[in-house]
């Protein structure tokens, strides 16, 4: 349209010329008019170029993509490798594996430490992370996240023999947690607890089982099994208000502006809408859970 529009003016300028019928001010607005044609012309390709793919779905389009998705395979029932080594399972698996289904994308994992994966999506070295991460105001500086598929609810674990029972117990004691996660911000704000970390959540469990750490704080949903795996262990649930905090929401982390959010926002939504968030959780966690 632009070189259609650009001859029809260099024919119209010839004939002014030849013929001597023009006047440079009539010329110039020739000019001017066939130029904010152009420009308009120019406007409503991108208009309906981008209308196009909004109809489409081809604006942050999944459909046929292989992502790289970041992930801490150490957080039980979260996700972690499988028995054979071979693969990994897990909450965040399951629904990842779901997303992947609707949205129509292929992936492949990049196995971390829980506490390089913000700098991995900053670095533009995954597309995503899905793994038992919080959307806490602290991590939302550095990356977007989705909207959440999973409250958070704080427990304690402890030595049975220890008989705590709420925050107040933890005075002066040692609490423990993995390196990177959201509790490193938490147990500080429980009024004379000691914060120490470990390379990642079994490890700490580890600790309290063998007496160098008083407590573990970890998922709250997730307490009851490691207690039914470890029958020397005990837990509670802290309520957020006990800290000072509201609860945190579970959710994907991306880079900032990543085209891929607004998707796996719709994908999450319909997960969530036809009840396989509700039954990834349920087979996890429990059903008292998956509300």
């Amino acid at each position: 349209m632009k070189k259609l529009l650009a001859l029809l003016l260099c024919g119209s300028l010839a004939v002014s010329a030849l013929t001597g019928c023009g006047s440079s001010s009539a010329e110039d607005k020739s000019t001017d008019t066939a130029a904010d044609a152009t420009e308009e012309t120019a406007e409503d390709s991108t208009d309906a170029a981008a209308d196009t793919a909004e109809a489409t779905g081809e604006a942050g389009s999944l459909e046929g993509k292989n992502l790289v998705i970041g992930l801490s395979p150490t957080y039980q029932n979260f996700e972690t490798t499988t028995d054979d080594g071979n693969g990994y399972e897990g909450l965040d698996i399951d629904i990842l594996n779901a997303l992947s289904a609707k949205c129509g994308f292929t992936y492949e994992i990049s196995n971390m430490s829980f506490s390089s994966l913000i700098a991995a999506i900053q670095a533009n070295q995954v597309d995503f992370v899905i793994s038992g991460m919080c959307a806490t105001d602290e991590r939302k500086e550095a990356v977007d996240f989705s909207d959440g598929y999973l409250t958070e609810k704080l427990g304690i674990l402890f030595r049975t023999e220890e008989g705590f029972t709420s925050a107040a117990d933890l005075n002066g004691k040692t609490v423990s947690c993995a390196n990177g996660e959201n509790y490193e911000t938490k147990i500080p704000k429980i009024e004379g607890a000691n914060l120490t970390t470990f390379d990642n959540g079994a490890a700490a469990i580890q600790e309290l089982i063998a007496g160098r750490t008083d407590a573990v704080m970890t998922d709250g949903a997730s307490c009851k099994i490691r207690c039914e795996e470890n029958p020397e262990l005990s837990y509670f649930v802290m309520d957020a208000s006990e800290i000072g905090e509201e609860p945190s929401q579970y959710a994907i982390a991306f880079p900032k502006g990543s085209e891929y959010l607004e998707p796996i926002n719709a994908a999450l939504d319909e997960l969530k809408a036809d009840g396989t968030i509700k039954e990834i959780v349920t087979n996890w966690l429990g059903a008292e859970n998956a509300d």
